[in-house]
């Protein structure tokens, strides 16, 4: 569940909602670490703010944790 200021989607959480282990919060975006080693990524709806922070990279597997900062995202391998 997510909730307030909704300007660029960061409460928008994708469909489908389960599976979380951990997330972080950054200025306009948000991640979600799956069970399955995957990160969801999911905000920066506003073009002006859109730095690639939601772009995970491939192979988008093998993830243990994640981080995200104003314009940035961290993803932890094992």
């Amino acid at each position: 569940m997510a909730w307030g200021y909704n300007g660029y989607g960061q409460t928008n959480i994708p469909v489908p909602n389960s599976g979380f282990v951990s997330v972080a919060a950054g200025r306009f975006h948000n991640l979600g670490l799956k069970t399955d080693g995957s990160i969801v990524a999911w905000g920066c709806g506003d073009p002006d703010y859109v730095y690639g922070q939601c772009n995970v990279p491939a192979p988008n597997n093998g993830f243990i944790g994640v981080a995200a900062g104003g314009y940035y995202s961290l993803g932890l391998k094992a």
